[in-house]
């Protein structure tokens, strides 16, 4: 297991999976991989954090999958390249393949808001079965496990106050208590939130790995369970 500098506080080390929470996402629960959210407001420092966090997970042996939602609309072609002109000649999926890459463009309306592309959608062009762990970045409200960014100069957005689906703190400071006009068992839920050092990125992925470890540990044990009384047959 990766050791790394620490945490600024922990609770309960890794929560479990399964925490008495609402159903989560219909395709975050139809997923056989682990699916974790990066929340934090734009300027938290989401993207850096995984820019050091993904050499991490690598050299534990994990291909990771990252999700980003894009609050405009965007272009990963070149303009007047071969694949651009097709594009713009109307076709609604363009397939790049080169040596090394591969890149798949499905056009959109562009009457389509940000809130339009749907979680569903992005994991569904995922080959789950060519990896071991999906991070988004985005997609703060959908019901997943998320990973609060948290940073003494940067804006907050404190969502763990109120959404149970955050499961620890990636912070660079000790975290404002709670407001007194909390709801007590809100508060207490947060106070035992594991609460990694932001610096840290080593630590936070061995946190990762262990989730994923636990994750995949209670997976098999509901998919055993099932198979024996007949549950899987449909």
């Amino acid at each position: 297991m990766m050791q790394g500098r620490g945490v600024i506080a922990t609770g309960n080390g890794v929560p479990p999976v399964d925490a008495g929470l609402a159903a989560p996402d219909a395709a975050v629960a139809a997923c056989p991989l682990p699916v974790l959210g990066i929340v934090g407001p734009s300027g938290a420092g989401k993207t850096a954090l995984l820019c050091r966090l993904l050499p991490e997970l690598a050299v534990a042996g994990l291909r990771v999958g990252v999700i980003k939602q894009a609050s405009a609309r965007f272009d990963l072609d070149e303009p007047g390249r071969d694949s651009d002109r097709l594009r713009r000649a109307g076709l609604a999926r363009t397939l790049v393949a080169a040596v090394g890459q591969t890149a798949l463009i499905e056009e959109r309306d562009p009457a389509c808001q940000p809130g339009d592309c749907e979680l569903a959608d992005a994991l569904g062009w995922l080959d789950v079965g060519a990896l071991d762990l999906v991070l988004v970045e985005g997609f703060a409200r959908a019901a997943l496990p998320k990973l609060e960014v948290l940073r003494a100069d940067g804006p907050k957005r404190h969502q763990y106050r109120h959404d149970a689906w955050v499961r620890a703190l990636l912070a660079d400071h000790e975290p404002e208590p709670e407001p007194e006009s909390e709801p007590a068992a809100a508060a207490a839920a947060a106070s035992r939130l594991p609460r990694l050092d932001l610096a840290d990125a080593t630590a936070i992925a061995g946190w990762l790995c262990a989730y994923r470890e636990e994750f995949l540990a209670r997976r098999a044990g509901r998919t055993g369970g099932a198979a024996r009384s007949g549950e899987l047959a449909r």
